[in-house]
């Protein structure tokens, strides 16, 4: 059987700890794993469907501005990464699967072993697993999962989201990474955040064991932070005691009005329900009002960051390429 070389997704609902299990992989040096998500991935396929050849001059160039004009070039731009024609057209152009290997590992930390697990953390791609499996057969994902509670409270710190569309959103997208997940159950593993922070040696040797590489007290530490956001901001090691915040920082009545939110779903789950609910989702009235929001916090958060041009340009391009057509 071959080695396992990638791809290798970090995938879950944003504020759920993608960014520090991506960073604690990263720590083995067989692992590489771009800083930025991609996010376009399905955005790109859907658009190109067909892979341009390199003696296509048009396509070519057409799939080269694409890429560089992505917000994950930009983050990665924005950290030192550079794409130039030149190394872009010395890439593996035979499949989608040779192309985008070679175009995100050239994105990965510096100083790798050979042959190293090529791979993305890009939450959202948590309701893509079959689509990016049939893209990739050879494809692992793991599926990080956060008590809803705290990941709609620290949603709401760092963009100043809604806690029940989060709630909402929450139950859907943990839910359809479930389902997607257990039709290709050999190349998906799930891990709680709050176990990850309570025995990440455990954890993560389990994560070694799937993934198919040795386990290495390295990968208990981070060389730096890996948030930039939120309560666990520059942070270098792991905050245990990130966990349960909303007992404290959330009102009752939120607290309860999650738990009715996202019922289905947390019941699969080991987290207890603190008061005795029944499932009641959101109506159609409270979905528009909380999303444009939403919409309008994004918005003034990515302004707020980037200037007002670069700011707009980045959110219009955020949506697009999160919302694809496929």
């Amino acid at each position: 059987m071959n080695q396992f070389d990638g791809p290798l997704f970090v995938v879950g609902m944003q504020r759920s700890g993608t960014k520090l299990l991506r960073d604690l992989l990263n720590q083995n040096k067989n692992i590489g794993i771009p800083k930025a998500e991609t996010n376009f991935l399905p955005y790109i396929l859907g658009k190109y469907q067909n892979l341009p050849q390199i003696n296509d001059s048009l396509k070519l160039n057409s799939l080269y501005e694409a890429i560089i004009n992505t917000t994950f070039y930009r983050w990665m731009n924005s950290d030192g990464f550079i794409l130039t024609k030149n190394e872009y057209e010395e890439f593996d152009f035979s499949s989608w699967l040779t192309f985008l290997k070679s175009l995100i590992s050239h994105f990965a930390p510096p100083n790798r072993n050979t042959g190293f697990i090529w791979g993305d953390k890009s939450p959202n791609y948590v309701n893509q697993i079959l689509f990016l499996k049939n893209v990739f057969p050879s494809a692992k994902f793991i599926h990080i999962i956060r008590d809803p509670r705290d990941c709609c409270l620290s949603s709401k710190k760092v963009w100043g989201k809604n806690l029940y569309r989060t709630a909402e959103i929450w139950r859907k997208r943990v839910q359809e990474g479930m389902i997607q997940g257990k039709q290709i159950s050999n190349s998906y593993s799930e891990i709680l955040y709050e176990e990850l922070l309570n025995n990440p040696e455990k954890e993560l040797k389990q994560l070694c064991n799937f993934i198919g590489v040795d386990f290495h007290n390295d990968m208990l530490t981070l060389k730096q932070p890996s948030e930039n956001l939120g309560d666990t901001i520059g942070k270098s090691f792991i905050v245990k005691t990130n966990v349960k915040k909303f007992q404290t920082e959330l009102s009752p009545q939120e607290i309860k009005r999650i738990e009715e939110v996202v019922y289905p779903v947390m019941t699969q789950l080991s987290y207890e329900f603190i008061y005795d609910v029944k499932f009641k989702p959101l109506n159609p009235i409270e979905k528009k009002y909380y999303l444009i929001s939403d919409e309008i916090f994004i918005l003034k958060h990515f302004v707020d960051e980037l200037g007002y041009i670069k700011g707009v340009k980045m959110a219009i391009n955020d949506i697009k390429e999160k919302n694809p057509v496929i």
